[in-house]
């Protein structure tokens, strides 16, 4: 049995590499599309190898909306924790809005302060690998994070943690906040393809 599954903010980088994963899925059957922006438009204003084999984009209240059983939300963070996530559907929240379980340390790491901190306690920071989720609503590692668990899990039991010394690299400019040139673009390998765009932002 497929299971129904919404994208929110799914015109955005993250968005659209979350929409490649779900198609790719046996499980997964994508039933809502959600953009602000691109509602009522075709999927394949992003790529034109998508017409007709997904959902047309629907506003992202609409996306929520429909009753799926899997939504992952693909918004930016401040955006994200404003989320009002449906009881008994399992959430998987891409951005950083509910990793952190102690609401003063967003403005630190995050630079906006939470504005449902009553609801952190709700989440839960999984590594389905590692640290299986505790309940529906799930606060997806960032992409530094998951390599640098998953690398050092295995040593866990014989190096000294405080020794540790992550030497990481991002092969894109995490300054920039949503990608505007269409799927197709982005994957011809051409040198017009090369932008730079932090995967974990979302768009409208």
């Amino acid at each position: 049995m497929s299971i129904a599954t919404s994208i929110l903010g799914a015109s955005g980088y993250s968005g659209q590499e979350t929409l490649d994963r779900v198609l790719a899925h046996p499980e997964l059957e994508l039933v809502a599309l959600g953009s602000d922006s691109l509602a009522g438009q075709w999927a394949s204003v992003l790529d034109p190898r998508l017409n007709g084999n997904v959902p047309a984009f629907v506003s992202n209240h609409d996306a929520i909306a429909v009753g799926a059983e899997l939504v992952f939300c693909c918004f930016d963070h401040e955006r994200a924790a404003l989320l009002d996530a449906p009881a008994d559907v399992v959430v998987v929240d891409l951005s950083g809005a509910h990793r952190l379980a102690q609401p003063s340390l967003y403005a630190e790491w995050y630079g906006f302060e939470h504005p449902r901190p009553d609801v952190l306690p709700e989440w839960s920071y999984a590594i389905p690998e590692l640290f299986p989720p505790t309940g529906p609503l799930i606060a997806n590692p960032g992409c530094y994070a998951t390599a640098v668990l998953l690398a050092l899990a295995p040593l866990a039991n014989v190096i000294e943690p405080s020794g540790v010394v992550v030497d990481a690299k991002s092969g894109v400019s995490r300054s920039v906040r949503t990608s505007t040139l269409p799927r197709s673009s982005r994957r011809s390998g051409s040198p017009s393809a090369s932008f730079p765009i932090c995967c974990r932002c979302g768009a409208a």
